[in-house]
C-alpha cells in the first residue's frame, strides 16, 4: 500500500484569495493541482486510488491574528498584500470565521490518497 498526502482542494483559502484580490491586476492563484491529478493518474495504473478527506483547523483569538497567519499563502510568491487586500481579508475573516469572543476558526482540507497494488 502507498499513501500520499496533499494539502487538499484549498477551497476556503482559494475563495478568500479570489475575494481579497478581486478587482486588482494580480494573477489569480490556481485552485486545482496538476500534481494531484498527475498522482491520481499514475496511481490508477496500480489499482483504484482511494481519497480520504480530513480537516484540520486554524484557530486564532483575533481576526487580525488569523488574517496575518494566512495572508502569506493568499499572496503567494507573485502578489503583494496591500492595505486594501488586508482590510478585505480581515472583513472576510470577521464575517466567515468568527465563532465566539476570542475565537476564530478556519477549516483546511488535507487529502490522503492510497492505493493497493492489484
Amino acid at each position: 500500500m502507498l499513501i500520499i498526502t496533499f494539502k487538499g482542494g484549498a477551497r476556503e483559502l482559494a475563495e478568500l484569495a479570489a475575494l481579497v484580490f478581486s478587482g486588482t491586476n494580480a494573477a489569480p492563484r490556481e485552485t486545482g493541482s496538476r500534481e494531484y491529478e498527475a498522482t491520481l493518474s499514475l496511481l490508477a495504473e496500480f489499482g483504484a486510488p482511494m481519497v480520504a478527506r480530513v480537516y484540520s483547523h486554524i484557530v486564532a483569538e483575533t481576526a487580525e491574528e488569523l488574517a496575518g497567519f494566512i495572508s502569506p499563502w493568499l499572496a503567494g510568491s507573485s502578489r503583494t498584500m496591500g492595505a486594501d487586500q488586508t482590510a478585505r481579508l480581515q472583513e472576510a475573516v470577521e464575517a466567515r470565521y468568527f465563532v465566539s469572543c476570542g475565537l476564530y476558526v478556519l477549516p483546511t482540507e488535507h487529502l490522503f490518497i492510497s492505493v493497493e497494488r492489484q
